[in-house]
């Protein structure tokens, strides 16, 4: 399945993954997108599917959760579920627009400190 992540890296223009800015590193960025594919599956499936320990795989898929990309899914496993991406991506487009926003309505200010 690691194809899908992949193509899509071949698909990227630049050196930075796509969701550096969110806060993926290169390795989270492919698990996410791994997840995406598979719709959901256990951290002990991740870890081996990229050749993670467990408690890596496990602080990755936390990271993602709570980015809101994925959600622990309730049972005896720790089973986690890709967020519809329409919905969580969006949802942190908007948060770091409103970021910037900030920072823009911040330059006057900053502007008067310059010599």
């Amino acid at each position: 399945m690691r194809c899908a992540a992949t193509a899509y890296a071949g698909s990227v223009d630049d050196d930075l993954p796509l969701l550096h800015l969110a806060g993926l590193d290169p390795v989270s960025e492919a698990v996410y997108l791994h997840l995406l594919t598979l719709g959901r599956a256990e951290a002990r499936e991740i870890a081996a599917d990229f050749s993670l320990g467990g408690a890596d795989a496990e602080s990755r898929l936390e990271a993602m959760r709570d980015l809101g990309l994925v959600t622990l899914l309730e049972g005896r496993e720790r089973e986690y579920s890709a967020v519809d991406p329409r919905f969580s991506l969006r949802a942190i487009a908007d948060r770091m627009s409103d970021q910037v926003s900030r920072i823009r309505d911040q330059i006057p200010m900053f502007a008067e400190f310059f010599g």
